[in-house]
């Protein structure tokens, strides 16, 4: 039951993030922090669904994304662990400048490949504290739409469902834990490319920092989280040329809620925007709400 737990904790927490394509806005979503990875060997299949609202100031649009994510994990070896994720949107503009429109498709598919450096969670010692250490690196695969033109017959690379571009996501993952209460503290950096369009989203940096608690019930257990996600993101371009306004810096706050029962597991989350500076203030980040299912086997 304890290893149930912990690798539900791992789907809980890792696969909100990293399913969407570029970086802001747009298709530009969040798309790198992945959350605590206890250690736990078995496989299991998730699905996500994610809804957020971008406004633009200048040019009086708000974009609206829906996406369903899927993801699967497999442990080929003990300490080796793979993953695939991908995911279907529907993208939605509103704009008095820009017309109405939408995007509904196929999204970017993403591979990564982690290896576990530090795990005494199955020490039978007394230690009071269990840790890991996991890094993991990646392939972000251009599947989704870059190229549909907008009503005034130009591409416009932030309402797109996919970025044109090979990208590499790094992550590292420490979490510790004692009894019923834990915390993880994450770093991630993804480097993007240039696409045919010649279009290049700026590399993105960050840190999550997540505190957990875990209430065991008569059937089943729940576990609130709260923390927080800082993101960092560089000037894009074009041709070499950088994109103003573009870029800026996103901190939000966590906070979801987390139910198990055997292997079937159900999440709430939010990701609530504190404080922002996209694009030198032209762009704001809404709300990102998500409902979460897996089934481990």
């Amino acid at each position: 039951m304890k290893h149930l737990f912990w690798g539900w904790l791992s789907i809980g927490l890792i696969f909100p993030y990293i399913a969407l394509a570029c970086d802001v806005c747009g298709s530009a979503l969040s798309g790198s922090s992945w959350g605590v990875l206890p250690p736990f060997r078995k496989g299991l299949l998730n699905t996500r669904t994610n809804y957020q609202q971008i406004s633009q100031l200048s040019n009086k649009t708000s974009q609206y994304f829906l996406s369903q994510d899927f993801s699967a994990r497999f442990y080929p070896q003990q300490r080796w662990q793979l993953m695939a994720s991908v995911s279907f949107l529907h993208a939605q503009q509103r704009s008095y400048v820009l017309g109405d429109e939408s995007r509904t498709g196929m999204g970017d598919l993403q591979l990564m490949g982690s290896y576990l450096w530090v795990d005494n969670s199955r020490d039978t010692s007394a230690s009071r504290f269990k840790h890991s250490f996991l890094t993991s690196a990646g392939l972000k695969i251009p599947t989704g739409s870059y190229r549909k033109l907008s009503a005034d017959g130009l591409i416009n690379p932030y309402f797109q469902l996919g970025t044109g571009s090979w990208d590499f996501p790094l992550n590292a993952i420490y979490t510790c834990r004692s009894a019923k209460y834990g915390f993880s503290t994450e770093f991630f950096y993804k480097i993007n490319t240039e696409n045919k369009t010649h279009f290049q989203f700026g590399d993105r940096m960050g840190l999550a920092q997540r505190f957990f608690l875990l209430r065991k019930l008569s059937r089943f257990s729940l576990m609130p989280q709260a923390g927080f996600l800082y993101e960092y993101n560089s000037t894009d371009t074009h041709r070499g040329q950088k994109m103003l306004p573009s870029g800026g810096q996103t901190l939000q706050g966590l906070v979801s809620l987390d139910m198990y029962r055997k292997n079937l597991l159900f999440g709430l989350q939010a990701q609530i925007p504190l404080y922002q500076h996209n694009a030198s203030g032209e762009v704001l980040r809404g709300a990102t709400y998500s409902l979460n299912f897996s089934y481990i086997f």
